[in-house]
């Protein structure tokens, strides 16, 4: 699993079939890769009977770390299928027990606050997501694929909605590069996409087509029945979607969402299709065939309700948001609650345009003042927001103490001992030095 190999893994679970392990601690770890691998390919009934059997009682109701890991692997499966509903339910007790039991930093709280906190961003509790995230990201990098990549566009997503999208850009680099070295090339295809989702919200067209074409070179070398190849390839059509449509190629976007309907068909990822689904919306809407709009974005609002799926419609953009308001009335009043929930959020992305662009830094007055770090310039970037230390440890996933020692270090440097006399001097050095 580690190795993202499922063909591997289920190799070898099968020589387990009937094997007495004979621990119960064994045996919730054959269970949580028993249900990763059935959602892995697209068998999730199966994987819900097993998760409702009477062998898995144990592992439902168990405090020890692996009974913990196992409900947490089980509830990141469901979430793979696109379920947050369901996977709130099942794992936000399991993470309230983890660091009970075993406290914040163990390896069962981080295992489960990933799955909790992709959970919470999805259903709009950013606030709680960054909270369960913050100091936790070094540990969730030694995570699997899976969960390691989950928490990953959870972040930078966090980091784009505190408008931060230079830090999430360098954040999914350094990610980028950790996947490429452990060779999990679906996680290297992940951040890829996030970037060029972040360069596209800014209308900067020429970026995006370079990672288009690294997308399309990972996809290409896929090959095999391995769920981790359909997957890549979805992950690269859909990109390309996204690209088509910011630069006006309508059709071209239908013939790439083809690709990736028959991949979340093939892979029972209701998630990804309701993604389908609205960009397929987007591309009919731009080509003027109104009628059929209406018909593809009724199923995935009625999808997406189902699912408890509500970023993934607000993450498309401002065009998403248009077709929201086109949709006729529905006489389910609580469906009818969630769909004008839905038109009155905020986005996270700003609007895409030809004139907008992400810079390679940030370009204010603080960027270039001497003998400060990066980090010492980003902390008192936050604090000229009025962020409290909390929040900056929230927004830059790092502890509270870390934001004060660095006040202290940025509070020396600049010679003062508050910190609205920080953002002064930070000001006046940087006018000095010509960086404003």
């Amino acid at each position: 699993m580690q190795r993202d190999e499922v063909a591997l893994l289920d190799a070898t679970l099968a020589t387990l079939e009937n094997a007495a392990l004979g621990h119960p601690a064994l045996e919730h770890i054959r269970l949580g890769l028993t249900v990763r691998s059935l959602t892995a390919r697209g068998r999730h009934a199966q994987a819900r009977d097993i998760l409702g059997s009477a062998a898995a009682s144990a592992m439902r109701t168990g405090t020890g770390e692996l009974a913990l890991m196992a409900r947490a692997s089980a509830a990141s499966a469901i979430l793979l299928e696109g379920n947050a509903l369901q996977a709130e339910r099942m794992v936000k007790d399991a993470l309230a027990e983890a660091e009970r039991h075993h406290g914040r930093r163990s390896v069962s709280a981080c295992y489960c606050a990933a799955t909790v906190a992709v959970v919470l961003y999805e259903r709009d509790k950013t606030e709680e997501a960054r909270h369960v995230l913050a100091d936790r990201l070094d540990m969730l990098k030694l995570s699997s694929p899976d969960v390691a990549l989950r928490a990953a566009l959870c972040h930078a997503r966090l980091q784009v909605l505190g408008k931060l999208p230079h830090e999430a850009m360098a954040f999914l680099i350094d990610m980028e590069a950790h996947f490429r070295r452990r060779g999990i090339w679906r996680g290297m295809a992940h951040m890829v996409a996030e970037r060029q989702r972040i360069v596209l919200a800014g209308g900067d067209w020429r970026h995006a087509q370079s990672l288009q074409a690294t997308l399309d070179g990972l996809a290409h070398d896929q090959t095999g029945a391995e769920p981790r190849a359909a997957e890549i390839v979805a992950i690269a059509a859909l990109s390309r979607a996204r690209l088509l449509l910011a630069m006006g190629e309508a059709q071209g976007a239908l013939l790439a969402l083809d690709a990736v309907r028959a991949t979340a068909t093939a892979l029972g990822r209701e998630g990804l299709m309701v993604t389908t689904d609205l960009l397929q919306a987007l591309a009919l809407d731009a080509l003027g065939r109104r009628d059929e709009v209406i018909a593809c974005m009724e199923p995935a609002v009625a999808t997406a309700y189902r699912l408890g799926l509500v970023r993934t419609l607000l993450d498309e953009g401002k065009g998403v948001r248009v077709l929201l308001g086109c949709l006729p009335r529905r006489r389910d009043s609580a469906q009818e609650d969630y769909l004008a929930g839905l038109r009155g959020m905020p986005l996270v992305m700003p609007a895409a345009g030809p004139d907008r662009t992400i810079a390679a830094a940030p370009q204010d007055g603080l960027t270039e003042l001497s003998g400060l770090t990066r980090r010492e310039r980003e902390i008192l970037g936050l604090l000229e927001q009025s962020m409290s230390n909390k929040r900056i440890a929230l927004a830059l996933n790092i502890s509270e103490f870390t934001v004060k020692w660095n006040l202290r270090q940025i509070f020396a440097k600049l010679g003062v001992s508050r910190r609205y006399d920080a953002i002064v001097a930070a000001r006046r050095q940087g006018q000095q030095t010509g960086a404003g």
